[in-house]
């Protein structure tokens, strides 16, 4: 099974001896930085960086984002976000390859998740 799709399946969280009730849909508003950060989060743990992020289909970068979403928490989320943020404005001195990598990752979020014309970042 490919990373996207165990990413598209619903995030399950009934124990084993509960079974299913509800399937829930949510709406979160998140910052660019956070969505950076969920993305980055999900290209990690299923090995994504085989390829790299300029690469990644909008739809796998959309995937990372909303099962990081449901399945990290709020602090979790921000204190990567101030990372990735760091990472990709100043780079990391010991590693001159983490600054373009961190940047392809806010191009990645921004092919999957554009705003809108006129907004502040488009201005």
């Amino acid at each position: 099974m490919s990373a996207l799709e165990y990413l598209d399946q619903p995030v399950v969280v009934a124990e084993p001896c509960d079974g299913p009730h509800a399937t829930l849909t949510m709406q979160a508003v998140v910052s660019r930085d956070q969505l950076a950060a969920l993305v980055e989060m999900g290209g990690s743990s299923f090995e994504a960086w085989s390829r790299h992020p300029d690469e990644w289909p909008v739809e796998l970068v959309r995937a990372f984002a909303e099962s990081y979403m449901v399945s990290c928490d709020t602090l979790t989320i921000q204190m990567r976000a101030e990372s990735i943020a760091r990472l990709a404005e100043d780079g990391d001195p010991s590693d001159p390859s983490v600054q373009p990598l961190m940047q392809a990752v806010y191009r990645a979020v921004d092919r999957a998740y554009p705003q809108p014309a006129g907004s502040p970042r488009e201005a």
